[in-house]
């Protein structure tokens, strides 16, 4: 964005991106410099780019960028307002993560709370638990344990993953 305010083709702005990105993402900038030199067109290298580059931020710009090409407008102006968008993002992802930490606390305490109570009686009384092993119905018991356990915490688990 900067490159382009200040006068630089867009060919050249994609080559200061891909010198001063850290790899993978300078390899694919410098990718699909090196394709549109060779002749491709910027809309196919920027397709090729975001099919290869499966992140969210890059298709934005892969769609952003190829809209410019074949619509026009004022490329500077869309892409700072692609910047404050995928810095929205990032700042919106890690609200996200410290709203649902409680939740992932939860689900890793609750999880592992039964596996931590069986140990405790087992040093305290080994034989107490040893129906669960030895019986028909203490496997049955058991096995129905830690499916609702599992359960559970894949429960827990689909209610803090949340996608923007």
């Amino acid at each position: 964005m900067r490159s382009v305010k200040s006068g630089f083709p867009l060919n050249a702005a994609v080559n200061m991106v891909a010198d001063s990105m850290p790899a993978p993402t300078s390899e694919e900038f410098k990718q699909m410099s090196t394709e549109v030199v060779h002749g491709s067109t910027l809309v196919e290298a920027l397709s090729r780019l975001g099919d290869r580059m499966q992140a969210p931020d890059i298709r934005f710009f892969v769609v952003v960028l190829t809209l410019q090409q074949e619509v026009g407008g004022n490329l500077a102006e869309v892409l700072s307002n692609l910047s404050l968008l995928i810095r929205k993002r990032k700042m919106m992802a890690k609200k996200i993560r410290a709203i649902t930490a409680e939740g992932r606390i939860t689900g890793w305490i609750l999880g592992s709370l039964p596996l931590f109570v069986a140990l405790g009686i087992h040093f305290m009384d080994p034989d107490y638990l040893y129906p669960l092993f030895s019986t028909s119905s203490g496997n049955t018991l058991l096995v129905t344990i830690i499916i609702t356990i599992m359960i559970g915490v894949g429960v827990i688990r689909k209610m803090v993953n949340l996608e923007i």
